[in-house]
């Protein structure tokens, strides 16, 4: 089949399920949220070829990744400018992108518990996780292993975990997050390729108003999955040229996307419409009260 016919075909089928979702709305056109209304939040840190996000509600924080290790200083200055005292870490996959935070992370924040989806001895290339479980002994921090189909602890909030672990592939095998709050829905996708992706299309369950572009984007989001998914928004951590393809999809699709890489993306909802706005990349501050406006880059959607 023609790809362009592909890809229309997609969309058709995609919209009338759009309207069963949270509306998404981006800034700075859209109204932003009251200091008094009870809001979620999910910033994604502007990082190059790597993972970091961090989840606040209700004085609950959860970092899911935690990016490279000479990246820490962005994730220290996130954690400062939000008063980030506690935190709850959810690790998608060992790689040095998405686990190399945790070595110092213990130094400047108390680490309740580290959910992890592989085993503490994880030997595949590339993996950091047994000097990174070394390091959590050593600071006592518990940690947790999670499996397909368990949900990370966070009141309020369901986030269950989707794994494919029968493949060999490391990135195959990270492990995604399903959020629920209230009519709110989105979705992390880790690290997962063809294969990962070709399998949670069969999935039901995984559709999502948000959700991150696989593996940085680097790979193309395959059509049998983003039918499963049906996001209205996707925002992509990374923006260099490789990444050209996804953005060239989204855009053939008209699905609202933005680099991480160009400013830290700041997703609230109250459960009943997203608010999504891109934080400017330098200079930014993260000081006004929770659900508030804050400046905007002004850059149009990509």
């Amino acid at each position: 089949m023609n790809r362009r016919i592909a890809w229309l075909l997609t969309l058709i089928i995609l919209c009338p399920l759009l309207a069963l979702a949270a509306p998404v709305a981006i800034m700075p056109e859209a109204e932003p949220f009251g200091a008094d209304d009870d809001v979620l939040h999910l910033y994604v840190l502007d990082l190059v070829s790597a993972d970091c996000m961090l989840l606040q509600y209700r004085g609950q924080n959860l970092l899911i990744d935690l990016g490279r290790a000479r990246q820490f200083p962005k994730l220290h200055a996130l954690l400062d400018s939000l008063s980030v005292r506690e935190a709850a870490v959810f690790n998608s996959h060992p790689h040095g992108d998405h686990i190399g935070g945790i070595f110092k992370l213990t130094d400047v924040c108390n680490v309740s518990a580290f959910y992890t989806c592989f085993p503490r001895d994880e030997t595949e290339p590339g993996s950091a996780q047994r000097p990174a479980m070394q390091h959590l002994d050593h600071a006592g921090v518990p940690v947790i292993r999670l499996e397909d189909g368990d949900k990370v602890p966070f009141d309020g909030v369901e986030l269950a975990v989707h794994q494919h672990f029968t493949v060999p592939i490391l990135n195959d095998r990270s492990a995604m997050l399903h959020l629920r709050f209230h009519e709110a829905t989105l979705l992390l996708s880790a690290d997962v390729s063809v294969a990962a992706q070709t399998f949670f299309s069969k999935r039901k369950g995984l559709s999502a108003d948000i959700m991150k572009a696989p593996h940085h984007g680097v790979e193309p989001i395959l059509g049998c999955f983003l039918r499963a998914v049906q996001p209205q928004y996707v925002f992509i951590t990374h923006g260099s040229g490789d990444r050209r393809q996804t953005q060239g999809d989204l855009r053939r699709l008209g699905l609202p996307h933005h680099y991480a890489t160009r400013g830290i993306i700041h997703l609230m909802t109250d459960g009943k419409r997203w608010v999504v706005e891109q934080m400017p990349k330098a200079g930014y501050t993260l000081s006004q009260p929770p659900g508030q406006s804050m400046e905007k880059t002004g850059n149009p959607l990509l």
